[in-house]
């Protein structure tokens, strides 16, 4: 099954017209390639929708169908159309995709077309397709197999269930060899146990006994502590405990299955009895906290479910607080960790799947728990999986998508800009806190909630604009437009995105935009489980999802739902608001993954697999009961039917309750003052506690605040308690800091903003409520109390009324407790005050250390204070030194401590080299090979040594064992300072052998991620120069130089400049270390003299002037000068040689370069003068009645060197439009007309006789030079200069002027078609209706025009019986612009003296160059230079031909867009009113319109009568506006008729090949369309159509070819023509059999 992308003519002309046709067919590609819709928007089913296609505005509707292909089903995305948002069109499909949807599919689809290019594609050899899961990657969809036999207590026998108070007192009061004992003990006991078991005393532990008892009958043990002393009230018990005695008796009474749910419940843990006889393993699992544990029956079902189930994925855990979701994910992940390990071991390819949460705390903890799962579900394996391996693949998101960025984009993200929940509150309290409508309206959470959620988590490839909020579901929309537009305007897109590009701030959803926009995200993981999923957005689920390994592969539709992805988490635990909801996550699953997957819906989808967990592992029924009052308060004012009660899974009707605290009394405040044992927890943000005690007077009668933060009882904000439980919990404040607006009974109308705050403000109260394991007390003041907590004493009745609940007597009346006022009795202190005092302060001390929380930290350091453990106290206070990066102190205070690795951390971070020196002798250190390393390079660091071998060793040891080093930025930092200081101690001053090694390594250690940007380019640079390795010591020295701002050294730095740079680079080298001879030869043996910078040449002058003699100067630079085009040089070495007084003569010579260079380079100032100088010193009258009357045309050498110029000039070839408009353009051509036009008497003739002038201008031929002027007009693109230029010279050299005259002709033809298309292209591109129009119309007459030429052109080349243009070169040939310099330095006079004639006689332009015109003929002398050559000056005049232009007006039309000829008269070889039209390649399209000329005005009678080429005698020219159009009617379908083109075989010119070719066959007009190889066949009296793409094959119209467009003859159905392509070409035959008509045409 594949899936295809088909675009519709329609969608196709959309794209175009709104530019995004590029944005379309990659969106196709992508589909095709990835064969899934990830990168689009379900509608209604089968539409899609793909937003912001190419831009912002752009939507492209789609509708998904299946066909049966060759007994295949194969998928085909349609697209439809492209709309624009805002559109009505738009909105109706939108809000009616069903209906509007298919009568948009009807419009623009042709079903059998479609099915015809499906059928195409499925031909094809490479059909898009995804690869199909390898036999090691199906395992994942099968074979992998759970720990079941170890955890599933209903199948398995003879299993021990562990007591918790044997977990929680027994252990606690066992030494190492007490525990050793125990284990030797059960291991005998079980093998004794096989045959007859008994009850056996293992030890005992004052005031404790330890024991087990079998339950035969049941196939359990139970190992558990009795009081040695039954009497003995003191002796602490958990209040989960169950005596033997009650045990028995419900043995007795109960089911298996029942009595182990019973064990269950007093259970910690639970292992197989076998287990026991290595007293090793025992042990093992006794320092395990998490592995084995009892699980509760739904845990089990959830464990053997994804074993039995067909489709036991996508997987959702929900659970409360402390109900063991995590736990459950842990336990999934290990299998599929195992499964991939034996796939290693089994020297496969192992695919490791991934664990993810959404923090590092909670990935290490994570990681430790797995370990030790992995560990005991494997006990005896001699493949142990390490704890490092395990942590490879338990990733924190962030993190994980940080390692995915190159590492030239992580610095972009770097950490100390990076965002979260609590720094954005902050940050919005500086702005908006003292904005009253901001708070009340927009508070910081709902801010964030809106920017994370909406703004910015959304959509990938966009951020959520209020236009576009209003397009959600109602069900995705928490809050309304009005507000969204408030909180986009004023705090994201004024504030909050502006403050983030200026400050470079970042958050995670700018990193996973990133990742996402950037395609780091690859499919790579068989398996995914995701923890804290509450915690992630929608994008970062999309990141997810993609990580999937089999999103890239082809599944059957029964193995989407195999596919391990589960997730946990708990929408209520959401502190920071991130929006989350158990539907969205999985309507996103649905639809980012399983419809991507199959998009068709081929397999029917089974109900999503959601389990919730009602268990509560952690806490007492009392408080459990307790938090279902804010459950059932949710559930009422979110209206979330379908939450449920949580349940103890510890059932103990003996627990505490639940009491509520007055502020006011003295007696309990007193009382509580001196609980050490407690954890207040209070409603503030996590970093503002210290402020919530000092502004709360009544809070502080219960602890004592101290100086460094710290307080007598722990206390902390709920998101530091987040993740953490205690025994005894205190709640303070909660009522004071429930919304203003929250209503208990649920009657007041909340908005859905409001909603949200009330929901964060539930979940922080679930969150604090939830933390306690034993006793909860709940202390407020009497004014908040009142108006909140009062409720909770009977939560059955109003205001809260849980009654209301649906079901509310069956599911919530048995799980629902209540508050009540508390009693002195309710606060005794706690027997074990003491052990839970230590038990907080190692919880608090871990935590600290895994959130690196200072806080926390001097917490534990203040309970360790108070209990007397001063060793604790001082660890703490160290790591709080270390945190707070006093590093110096945190050593000394850790060596102090004897713990050297944490003193050698310290001192490293501090770079404190003398006391690692110190610490490293004293050999204290363990031998760890990271220290190995770091301690060579402090001990190499303390004593320099000129041997470079030991700094050798080190680079080398550095780069090869870089998996040792640190990975923290500061570690990072401390071996840059080490390293950097180490190298200060190079000898650098010393040459030694090592060098080249030494750099070698010291330059791939620069290279590698760790080192980057650690060793200066300074120092790699004295190295690589020390190494004689020129090259790199430059690149290294202007690296130092560009970042470091220093200089490089001299002459160190110019040395190896001059060694390793060509000329010029080296240039200013040489100069400065005085090396001019050098300078002088390299200059001498260089080619590129125009590449040079003018300084550059100045100093090449000043050397060579300074080094060598005259001739020796002069020889030398007369080389490059033949090359030399700049002007400034020029400029630059004549005032040079004018100031050393070199020879006169050079100098003039140097002149006259200068001269023909203004030509060739454009100082056209200095052109005119020179020209000006011509036309005064010419005698010759410039108004003649008689041509006898001129006086020969004689031109000075600098003349005709400017002519010289001029013909080979580029420039004047490549002016625009507005050059020849400018002063200095008319000024040359005016010059020119000053001097080779003569003024004559008009006799015109004809109806406009009377409107033209008495004189026109013409221009001369009566001189040597006169081929050369022609080829300067044609350098000026003029053609209405030219083309009467080459007409008059026709008269004494017709060969030569027809052919140039020819060559003009086409040029002006193929400016006309680029003119043709200049509009075309403005034409579609332009989006003002009437100036489209306006490009229409110069369109037409450009093309117009363009094949007048062409036709007149054809006709001169038949005339000129030409067999081709090749024969007619593109322009004149002129003698080569070496030679010619070549005669102005004297350079072919090899044995005279370097002092040249001042007026040198150069060659005639006509005369053959070297090479490539040694064939042309000599031009022939007209009679004027004849006679003149004799000293006859009496011209002959029949010799002068001259030919009038046309009058003013028509001259002024000239630079007029021309109008389409009037071909109505014979065309003959002439030129022609629109010669002037085309001169320039870019029209000025933005001046006014400019009337055009009338072309009948125009009469080859205005022109000088008796011209040999404008008789009435000229061969006629057929009709031109029919030579693109071959019409066939009944009348000539006589016989078989071959239309072929006239020079088929020969070769044609490019411009030859018209763009378009119109062909009327009937009742049948046929179009060509070359550009895009085309044809278009259109009936002109029904209007039907049909358009063949002779390149592709395709077909499109009103008709069709069954079988598509191939080599057989096929009739085209609906017409009587058949059909027939020409392999390998552009060629295709149309013909109708019955008529005898077939026509073969080139389409390309």
């Amino acid at each position: 099954m594949t899936i295809f992308v088909y675009i519709t003519d329609t969608c196709r002309e959309q794209a175009k017209i709104h530019h995004i046709n590029h944005a379309l067919d990659k969106l196709a590609a992508d589909i095709e390639r990835e064969q899934a819709f990830w990168r689009l928007d379900s509608f209604p089913y089968p539409f899609w929708v793909k937003k912001r296609l190419g831009n912002r505005h752009s939507r492209l509707i789609c509708r998904l169908e299946t066909h049966q292909i060759q007994g295949q089903a194969q998928d085909v995305l349609v697209c439809l159309n492209i709309f624009q948002r805002g559109d009505s069109q738009y909105d109706k499909i939108y809000w009616q995709m069903v209906e509007k949807g298919e009568e948009l599919y009807k419009r623009v689809v042709n079903v059998q077309i479609l099915k015809n290019w499906l059928i195409t594609r499925c031909t094809q050899q490479e059909c898009p397709t995804l690869p199909p899961p390898s036999l090691e990657e199906s395992d994942y969809l099968y074979a992998v197999r759970s720990q079941q036999a170890y955890i599933d207590h209903g199948h398995t026998k003879n299993l021990i269930y562990e007591a918790w108070s044997w977990v929680e007192y027994g252990l606690s009061h066992c030494s190492l060899e007490t525990l050793t004992t125990i284990a030797q003990r059960l291991a005998d006991w079980t093998l004794q146990a096989e045959s007859h078991p008994v009850a056996c005393i293992l030890a005992e532990v004052p005031p404790y006994r330890v024991l087990i008892q079998p339950f035969s009958a049941h196939q359990v043990s139970f190992l558990t502590i009795e009081p040695i002393n039954p009497y003995d009230n003191s002796t602490k018990l958990s209040e989960r405990h169950l005596t033997l005695a009650t045990l028995q008796h419900e043995a007795d009474q109960l089911a298996t299955h029942t009595f182990r749910q019973l064990l269950a419940r007093a259970a910690r843990r639970v292992y197989p009895q076998d287990l026991c006889c290595e007293p090793a393993d025992w042990l093992a699992v006794q320092r395990n906290y998490a592995a084995n544990l009892a699980f509760s029956p739904e845990e089990s079902d959830i464990l053997h479910f994804t074993q039995q189930q067909e489709r036991p994925f996508p997987l959702f855990i929900n659970g409360r607080a402390g109900s063991g979701k995590s736990t459950i994910l842990q336990y999934l992940f290990a299998d599929y960790l195992q499964h991939a390990h034996h796939q290693h071991l089994a020297a496969e390819t192992a695919l490791y799947p991934v664990y993810f949460t959404c923090n590092q705390t909670l990935t290490d903890r994570a990681a430790e728990i797995i370990s030790q799962i992995v560990h005991h579900s494997s006990h005896g394996s001699k493949h142990a999986i390490e704890l490092s391996l395990i942590k490879k693949h338990c990733l924190e998101f962030r993190g994980f998508l940080l390692q995915l960025l190159p590492a030239t984009e992580r610095t972009a993200f770097n950490r100390d800009k990076w965002i979260d929940y609590g720094h954005f509150r902050r940050l919005w309290e500086q702005k908006f806190g003292h904005n009253q409508e901001a708070t009340r309206k927009y508070p910081a959470s709902l801010c964030w909630h809106v920017i994370r959620s909406y703004i910015k988590g959304l959509e990938a490839d966009n951020l959520l604009e209020p236009s576009e909020y209003t397009e959600l579901a109602t069900e995705q929309r928490t809050l309304d437009q009005v507000l969204y537009q408030q909180i986009y305007d004023k705090v994201w897109k004024k504030w909050y995105q502006p403050l983030c590009k200026q400050a470079h701030y970042w958050d995670d959803q700018d990193l996973a935009r990133h990742v996402l926009s950037q395609n780091w995200v690859s499919a790579r993981f068989p398996a995914i489980f995701c923890d804290e999923a509450q915690d992630f957005t929608r994008i970062e689920m999309h990141i997810i999802l993609r990580l999937n390994l089999f999103s890239a592969r082809q599944l059957r539709p029964d193995e989407i739902q195999r596919v391990p992805l589960v997730f946990a988490g708990d929408q209520f635990q959401t502190l920071n608001p991130t929006g989350f909801r158990w539907e969205s996550i999985k309507a996103q699953v649905v639809e980012q993954f399983i419809f991507a997957l199959d998009p068709a819906k081929h397999a029917a989808l089974s109900d999503i697999n959601y389990r919730e967990l009602g268990y509560n592992f952690r806490s007492t029924q009392n408080i459990a009961k307790f938090s279902n009052i804010v459950h059932g308060l949710r559930a009422k004012l979110c209206n979330l039917k379908s939450l449920k009660p949580q349940q103890s899974w510890h059932q103990n009707d003996h627990s505490r309750a639940v009491v509520l605290i007055d502020t006011q009394d003295s007696t309990m405040s007193l009382q509580l003052s001196k609980q050490y044992d407690l954890v207040f927890i209070l409603p503030c943000l996590d970093g503002q506690e210290t402020d919530f005690i000092k502004n709360e007077p009544a809070l502080r009668q219960y602890l004592q605040l101290r100086d460094d933060g710290s307080t007598s009882i722990p206390t902390m904000s709920v998101i530091r308690a987040k993740g953490l439980e205690f025994q005894r919990v205190v709640l303070y404040g909660f009522a004071a800091d429930r919304p203003a607006d929250f209503d208990l009974s649920g009657q007041t109308l909340t908005s859905p903003e409001q909603q949200i705050h009330h929901e964060y403000f539930l979940n922080r109260l679930y969150v604090a409520i939830t933390r306690a394991r034993s006793q909860l007390l709940i202390i407020d003041t009497p004014q908040h109390a009142g108006k909140f907590w009062q409720h909770f004493l009977n939560a059955w009745q109003p205001p809260i009324a849980l009654q209301q609940l649906p079901h509310a007597q069956q599911v919530w009346q048995a799980h629902v407790g209540a508050l009540r006022l508390a009693r002195l009795n309710d606060i005794t202190p706690d027997a074990d005050q003491i052990r839970l005092m230590a038990e907080n302060a190692e919880k608090l001390q871990q935590q600290g250390l895994d959130d690196q929380d200072v806080y926390l930290l001097r917490q534990a350091a203040g309970l360790y204070g108070q209990l007397g453990n001063s060793t604790q106290q001082r660890y703490c206070l160290a790591e709080i030194l270390y945190i707070e990066e006093n590093y110096p102190d945190a050593g000394h205070l850790f060596l102090a401590m004897g713990d050297t690795e944490r003193a050698y951390a310290s001192f490293w971070r501090a770079h404190h080299w003398p006391s690692l020196h110190d610490l490293i002798q004293s050999q204290k250190l363990p031998p760890l090979l990271q220290y190995a390393l770091a301690s060579e390079a402090v001990m190499l660091r303390c004593k320099a040594t000129t041997s470079l071998q030991p700094y050798l060793n080190i680079i080398q040891k550095l780069r090869l064992q870089d998996s040792l080093l640190p990975s923290h930025p500061h570690d990072q930092h401390a071996w840059q300072i080490l390293l950097r200081q180490i190298l200060e101690q190079l000898p650098l001053d010393k040459t030694d052998k090592k060098w080249p090694r030494l750099y070698e390594q010291l330059r791939q250690l620069a290279a590698h991620p760790y080192f980057a940007n650690m060793i200066p380019p300074l120092l790699l640079a004295e190295t690589a120069y020390l190494s004689n390795n020129m090259s790199d010591a430059c690149h290294f020295w202007e690296l130092s130089k560009e970042q470091h701002k220093i200089t490089p050294p001299f002459p160190r730095y110019a040395e190896a400049i001059v060694a390793t740079r060509p000329f010029p680079a080296n240039l200013d080298a040489l100069v400065s270390l005085k090396e001019h001879e050098k300078l002088c030869q390299l200059f001498s043996d260089y080619q590129g003299i125009d590449q040079l910078s003018l300084k550059s040449w100045q100093l090449v002058l000043d050397s060579l002037f300074t080094t060598l003699s005259q001739p020796q100067v002069i020889g030398l630079l007369n080389a490059k000068l033949l090359t030399l085009g700049n002007l400034a040089f020029l400029d630059t070495l004549i005032d040079q040689a004018s100031t050393c007084n070199y020879n006169k003569a050079w100098l003039k010579r140097l002149s006259k370069l200068r001269l023909l260079r203004a030509c060739t380079e454009g100082d056209w100032t200095l052109v005119c003068k020179t020209l000006m100088v011509q036309v005064k010193t010419d005698s010759s009258p410039k108004n003649s009645k008689l041509a006898n009357q001129l006086t020969a045309l004689t031109l000075s050498a600098e003349t005709e060197l400017i002519l010289h110029g001029l013909a080979h000039s580029e420039p004047y070839s490549q002016m625009t439009e507005e050059d020849h408009a400018s002063q200095a353009a008319l000024d040359v051509m005016n010059a020119l007309k000053a001097i080779f036009q003569v003024e004559i008497p008009n006799h015109a003739r004809g109806k406009h006789a009377h409107t033209t002038p008495n004189l026109v201008s013409v221009w001369r031929t009566d001189f040597k030079s006169v081929r050369l002027l022609g080829a300067v007009l044609e350098r000026s693109q003029l053609f209405s200069e030219t083309l009467p230029f080459y007409e008059t010279l026709e008269k004494t050299q017709p060969d030569y002027a027809s052919r140039r005259w020819l060559a003009c002709k086409l040029r002006q033809a193929e400016h006309s078609y680029k003119l043709r298309d200049y509009y075309q292209d403005r034409m579609s591109s332009s989006a003002d209706s009437q100036r489209r129009q306006e490009y229409e119309r110069k369109y037409r007459e450009a093309e117009d025009r363009a094949e007048k030429y062409q036709n007149v052109a054809r006709s001169q080349k038949r005339k000129l019986k030409l067999d081709s243009y090749d024969d007619i070169s593109a322009y004149p040939e002129l003698l080569d612009l070496t030679d010619i310099i070549k005669t102005i330095l004297k350079l072919d006079e090899p044995g005279k003296p370097a002092i040249a004639s001042t007026k040198p006689t150069l060659p005639d332009a006509t005369t053959a160059p070297v090479e490539s015109a040694t064939s042309l003929p000599p031009e022939p002398e007209s009679p004027v230079t004849a006679s003149l050559g004799k000293a006859d000056t009496t011209a002959d005049p029949a010799a002068v031909t001259l030919m009038a232009t046309p009058d003013p007006a028509q001259s002024e039309a000239d630079n007029a867009e021309p109008a389409p000829a009037d071909t109505s008269h014979d065309i003959s070889l002439t030129t022609d009113t629109d010669s002037a039209n085309d001169n320039m390649y870019q029209p000025v399209l933005d001046s006014a319109s400019i009337k055009q000329p009338d072309n009948n005005d125009y009469s080859p009678d205005t022109l000088v009568p008796g011209s040999p080429v404008f008789n009435e005698e000229a061969t006629p020219v057929a009709d031109t506006s029919q030579t693109d159009t071959i019409t066939i009617d009944n009348a000539a379908m006589a016989d078989d008729i071959t239309i072929l083109h006239p020079e088929a075989n020969k070769s044609v010119a490019p411009v030859t090949r018209l763009p378009t070719t119109t062909l009327y066959l009937l009742d049948y007009r046929l179009l060509i369309i070359r550009a895009s190889c085309r044809l278009n066949i259109e009936h002109q009296l029904t209007g039907e159509s049909v358009s063949i793409w002779l390149k592709t094959g395709r077909i499109s119209g009103d008709w069709i070819v069954p079988n598509g467009l191939t080599t057989d003859a096929q009739l085209l159905i609906g017409t009587c023509l058949w059909l027939q392509r020409i392999a390998d070409t552009t060629d295709c035959i149309v013909s109708i059999p019955e008529q005898g008509i077939g026509l073969r045409l080139n389409c390309g």
